[in-house]
């Protein structure tokens, strides 16, 4: 059985994932080119039907085709998304893919709101 101190550690826990996700989450939405901008879709798009021989060119082609920036901070998110899921965090792809693809969906976002990625 749990203590009181242990549950109350393992609810902060998962209340500061959920707080680090929503954080992380509303970032990608405001910046001013999202992610993985429009030009690149069909590459990030064409990763999923590549075969095992052509994966890794497939994915060196499409991370190359962003700006630094850009590949800088998808590779940091990408490795510590690895280990979330290592750790049994399952939702990944459904909370982040679409703000990566396509970063604040809203059209009522104010410019004056988003964030430049240098």
């Amino acid at each position: 059985t749990l203590l009181f101190r242990d549950r109350w550690v393992f609810e902060e826990t998962i209340m500061d994932s959920t707080i680090l996700a929503t954080v992380l989450k509303r970032y990608l939405s405001n910046l001013v080119i999202s992610l993985i901008p429009p030009e690149s879709h069909e590459l990030f798009k064409g990763i999923a039907n590549a075969s095992e021989d052509e994966l890794a060119s497939r994915i060196r082609e499409a991370v190359e085709s962003l700006r630094t920036p850009h590949s800088i901070l998808l590779s940091y998110l990408m490795k510590h998304f690895s280990v979330m899921q290592d750790r049994g965090v399952l939702q990944i792809p459904a909370v982040f893919g679409p703000v990566l693809f396509y970063g604040s969906c809203l059209p009522s976002t104010p410019r004056s709101a988003l964030i430049p990625l240098l």
